[in-house]
């Protein structure tokens, strides 16, 4: 016996309810995975929470999901960048490439955890992007490669358009040009060119910038260098008249200062997808992204402006994975490159100012076409019932 059809749902809209189970720990993984779907019960699934093993850092473990003690009966599992290694019908949605290990530090544990791809056990595998897909498939030679494609499919995340605003907000001559920034690690985000932009033209451009973020040191991509002074960064923040810095804030207000801003930014230097993006055009705000890594499939010259960032041939940023003794080089070039054109950008819109309203009803477009719940929710139902079938 199967449960009862979710609350709102009609019995008679799918052959029956599906409960699936899922493991997520993070925000992007919720909206990637237990995101509703008619139909379908998600319950929450205990794990044995490998990446909190001592000693074991290197092991790939942190990439593996098994179950932990009695867990609620479930028809499939959908994980989050992480491979099953227990019995039940499973699949897995991720963001860049999968297994999600580094190559180089987990050389035993990748051709263990692909093997797990191949399993009959894992039913679809869900690539966020296009980007993603590629990558995956970048490391899968032909034959390996045909033996996932019929189970592996692109479906981007939900984003509804959810703006409360009557009309783009006009810009006059006199009136500050509004920029908001969100993102947790501020360097690998862009932040500091950021930074040097606005102290560049601030007074000029008559700019005021909100910084979203706790700017704080090093993150997976080994962003910012050693040589960047952190606490000098924040002093630069806290002290500019031009600039207001908020840590942390909940999600609601996030949501809610974004609406207050003309321009959201997020010229990063790595970003598997740029949700942060994905929320400025639903709000109707246009954004200045860079041009790597899955942005370009959504983010353009139509909804904002782009920024251009030296790629490798991944289409990742050439200081991700850099030789220690090149790594300084690569950011602090790709800074100044990226000030450069960030100041570029702020003073055509201070030039012409309509562009701002009319990239900004491109916004809602663009959410609609490619993000709306209800065409993912039925990709994604399609997929657990061919899972099921197959």
């Amino acid at each position: 016996m199967y449960p009862a059809v979710p609350k709102g749902a009609s019995s008679g809209d799918h052959p029956r309810a599906l409960v699936v189970g899922y493991d997520s720990h993070n925000y992007n993984g919720e909206r990637n995975t237990y995101a509703p779907v008619e139909g379908v019960t998600y319950v929450k699934l205990r794990r044995i929470p490998f990446e909190y093993v001592p000693g074991r850092e290197h092991a790939g473990l942190h990439r593996v999901f098994a179950r932990l003690g009695p867990n609620p009966r479930v028809d499939l599992s959908h994980l989050w960048n992480r491979v099953s290694v227990g019995r039940t019908p499973w699949g897995v949605s991720f963001e860049e490439t999968l297994p999600y290990l580094n190559p180089r530090i987990h050389r035993r544990a990748l051709p263990l955890q692909q093997k797990r791809l191949f399993s009959d056990r894992c039913r679809f595998i869900i690539g966020m992007s296009d980007f993603a897909i590629r990558q995956f498939r970048e490391t899968l030679s032909d034959a390996q490669w045909s033996r996932l494609a019929d189970k592996t499919h692109r479906v981007y995340p939900h984003q509804p358009a959810q703006s409360r605003r009557t009309q783009y907000p006009e810009l006059g001559e006199e009136d500050a040009l509004r920029l908001i920034f969100v993102g947790g690690d501020f360097f690998r985000k862009g932040g500091e060119a950021i930074l040097r932009a606005v102290e560049a033209l601030g007074d000029e451009l008559n700019l005021q910038l909100t910084v979203i973020s706790k700017v704080e040191g090093n993150d997976y991509t080994g962003t910012p260098p050693p040589e960047v002074d952190v606490a000098s960064i924040r002093r630069r923040l806290e002290g500019n008249p031009r600039i207001d810095w908020r840590r942390s804030v909940s999600h609601d207000e996030v949501m809610s200062a974004i609406e207050m801003h003309h321009v959201g930014l997020l010229p990063t230097f790595s970003d598997t997808f740029g949700y942060s993006v994905l929320e400025f055009m639903s709000l109707g705000v246009p954004a200045i992204v860079s041009d790597l890594q899955a942005l370009p499939e959504f983010a353009d010259s139509v909804t904002g402006w782009q920024v251009h960032v030296e790629k490798d041939d991944h289409g990742e940023w050439v200081g991700r994975h850099p030789n220690m003794d090149r790594r300084s080089h690569h950011y602090f070039e790709s800074v100044a490159d990226t000030t450069s054109q960030i100041e570029g950008i702020l003073s055509e819109i201070r030039t012409n100012p309509a562009l701002l309203s009319i990239k900004a009803a491109s916004t809602h477009d663009r959410i609609a076409q490619q993000f709306d719940p209800s065409t993912r929710a039925a990709t994604v139902r399609s997929i657990y019932e061919q899972a099921l079938t197959s």
